[in-house]
């Protein structure tokens, strides 16, 4: 019988839903695997007192993740350790690392060719004056963290997109009041290190675009909400103005779909647009994300037998059981491919 490591927090919780305190439901998915295969639970500040007791090759390994960069940097030593180790992660370590990285989510979806708006990353303040004349404007520059728009501004010009990036990169040494001390360390490192190193997401600009489409998927079942940009703002996300019930463009779930299995996960939320007959994916998280999508609306998708989108009343399924449901059925298809 195939073992399977659940790995939680510190008070046994996988944080899920919009904040770091809500929790999916352990038990249940321990319960869901149990029926199938050997389930052990441990936290992560137990990790190195069994670190010789784990059965890691072939083993799977569901994970939490962290908002928290320190907590979360200490997940990602061990989730690197459980793969180096032959240790199958759940999801995949990819995702893991997409978890609030909108830089490499932008490199996955170049890897995986899907579609997403025109972007670059500006690497430090030396690099974007160095570049300047390579950008568009109006362009949307994204700090590589944060969630509901935070860290995201429309830059208009060059001076805009300065600040922004002074704002989101950090000097290798802070000037002090001794100005012999300040030049010393600048002959040092001037034109020889960027003075204000960072990561800053430039992305290209939808004029006209006034909401988007969340789509959250749990293995085989869609839930989409529509949402409205804010008055006066181009940002959808954290606009608080939303639809539960759209009528849905056509191709959007057909585009879901393939988004959702190149990106090999159990379950995702994913903000798509769409914009002159195109579909882009604009941000995905796989580990971690809000679940307003799938307890407000009142219907979800499927496929059908005939391969034809269909419509599921919510009421027929335990919202509650979804995470686990998406992890048993994804760890059987992963079972049933090898």
């Amino acid at each position: 019988m195939k073992k399977v490591y659940i790995i939680t927090n510190f008070y046994w919780k996988i944080p899920q839903k919009l904040h770091e305190t809500e929790s999916i439901e352990v038990d249940t998915i321990c319960e869901f695997l149990s029926s199938k295969y050997q389930v052990e639970k441990f936290r992560i500040e137990d990790f190195s007192s069994k670190i010789n007791e784990i059965d890691y090759r072939d083993s799977l390994f569901i994970y939490t993740s962290s908002q928290y960069a320190d907590y979360k940097n200490y997940i990602n030593d061990i989730l690197v350790h459980i793969h180096s180790n032959g240790g199958v992660l759940v999801p995949r370590y990819e995702i893991f690392y997409s978890h609030e990285n909108k830089i490499f989510q932008s490199f996955e979806m170049n890897k995986l060719k899907i579609p997403t708006p025109k972007w670059d990353v500006v690497s430090s303040l030396d690099d974007f004056e160095d570049r300047s004349y390579m950008f568009d404007f109006p362009s949307v520059f994204k700090a590589p963290f944060g969630f509901a728009s935070d860290g995201v501004a429309m830059v208009k010009n060059k001076y805009d997109a300065l600040k922004f990036i002074k704002k989101h990169t950090f000097p290798i040494f802070k000037k002090g009041k001794n100005l012999i001390r300040n030049k010393k360390l600048l002959n040092i490192y001037e034109g020889k290190y960027p003075l204000r190193p960072g990561r800053i997401l430039s992305q290209e600009f939808i004029a006209d675009c006034s909401f988007d489409w969340k789509v959250l998927v749990f293995y085989d079942k869609y839930f989409v909400l529509k949402r409205y940009t804010k008055d006066g703002d181009f940002r959808a996300s954290g606009s608080g103005k939303f639809d539960i019930d759209p009528e849905l463009v056509p191709g959007l779930l057909d585009f879901a779909k393939e988004c959702f299995e190149s990106l090999l996960c159990p379950f995702i939320s994913m903000d798509i647009i769409n914009y002159n007959g195109m579909f882009y994916l604009i941000e995905y998280q796989g580990v971690h994300f809000g679940t307003y999508t799938m307890m407000k609306t009142k219907k979800y998708y499927t496929k059908n037998t005939a391969n034809e989108w269909q419509i599921n009343d919510e009421s027929k399924i335990n919202k509650t059981q979804l995470f686990a449901y998406s992890y048993f059925k994804f760890i059987e298809d992963m079972e049933n491919s090898l």
